[in-house]
């Protein structure tokens, strides 16, 4: 299948580059590269302290929730300094200023 993309020129060069060391055809090289790519299990993105927290509940069945180890898990308190953190990242407004 032919198919176009555009490429960073530093990237194509090292493509290239490759190919020629290993006396391949540019092709090959593209192909074996997308093949590992999409092997390689995906990263896991970092969750924030909401999710983080939000996978610890538990719903029950009349709509409540609960985080059953609350008091036993200590991601729990973490999770919580980190969303106290993030809330105090910009100082609060001053009523008192102008504008």
């Amino acid at each position: 299948m032919k198919t176009t993309l555009e490429l960073p020129d530093e990237l194509m060069r090292a493509v290239k580059i490759r190919a020629a060391e290993r006396n391949q055809r540019l092709k090959d090289v593209v192909a074996d590269a997308l093949r590992a790519a999409l092997a390689a299990p995906a990263p896991a993105e970092p969750l924030d302290p909401v999710r983080q927290l939000a996978r610890r509940f538990v719903f029950l069945p009349d709509g409540t929730v609960e985080n059953p180890q609350a008091w036993a898990d200590p991601a729990y308190f973490d999770a919580l300094d980190a969303l106290r953190a993030d809330s105090r990242r910009e100082p609060l407004p001053n009523p008192f200023e102008p504008g």
